[in-house]
């Protein structure tokens, strides 16, 4: 009677201590439900072993063999790709935008208004090439021209030299860009040391879940670029 009082009591203890795991498990999943890296956890409990008593075998109660992380490897692909292409769309949108604001400013075209000017004044110096103040027009809408041409270039120049610098310093938007996505890149990498490492305990016998996360969000960072 006292081996099988012993089962029970070793059976209920091991219930209430997978439960409270469950419980854990499931408050890990409220409170970080607003963190978009983060993929829900649930358990798989399985029986412990069964041992044979004086008249039959008793059951020993249960214990949570694995946390499962709900990842869908396809999906995930999915999404950085999505992500990578609007990344891309982004950036050419806003470098588009960036040139529109140097050529046609408050969509203006300062350029295309000036050489019509010119072009205009030329025609009347061939018309009138004998009129002081036709020639002083020429000059005029000559220089206001050269004016537009070297400021656009001037800006485009500048532009130019914010996504990347044609100089040996290395430096501008692309150059930042690159030297942020090494850098992300280290630390997955890490990741990946600290991963297989703690993967490898055959004492804890555990996934790696949080950092898995981690190195997820790592991933999505560097398909932004």
């Amino acid at each position: 009677m006292s081996v099988g009082l012993g089962i029970a009591m070793t059976a209920a203890r091991s219930s209430l201590l997978t439960t409270q795991q469950q419980l854990a498990v499931i408050s890990n999943n409220l409170a970080n439900a607003s963190d978009t890296s983060y993929h829900r956890q649930s358990t798989i409990v399985t029986s412990n072993i069964t041992v044979q008593g004086d008249a039959a075998y008793y059951g020993t109660g249960c214990k949570i063999s694995e946390v499962v992380r709900h990842y869908d490897s396809a999906l995930e692909n999915s999404l950085r790709t999505a992500i990578s292409d609007d990344g891309y769309w982004q950036t050419y949108s806003s470098q588009l935008e960036s040139i529109n604001d140097v050529v046609a400013t408050d969509g203006d075209n300062p350029l295309s208004e000036d050489m019509n000017d010119f072009i205009s004044s030329l025609e009347s110096l061939v018309n009138s090439p004998e009129d002081e103040s036709v020639r002083t027009e020429l000059l005029s809408s000559a220089e206001t021209l050269c004016d537009t041409i070297n400021a656009n270039y001037s800006s485009m120049n500048s532009l130019k030299n914010y996504i990347a610098s044609n100089d040996s310093t290395g430096t501008g938007e692309l150059a930042d860009s690159v030297d942020e996505v090494n850098s992300a890149l280290q630390e997955i990498a890490k990741l990946n040391d600290e991963i297989a490492e703690f993967e490898a305990n055959v004492y804890l016998d555990e996934k790696a879940n949080t950092l898995r996360d981690q190195r997820d969000a790592l991933c999505q960072t560097v398909s932004e670029y």
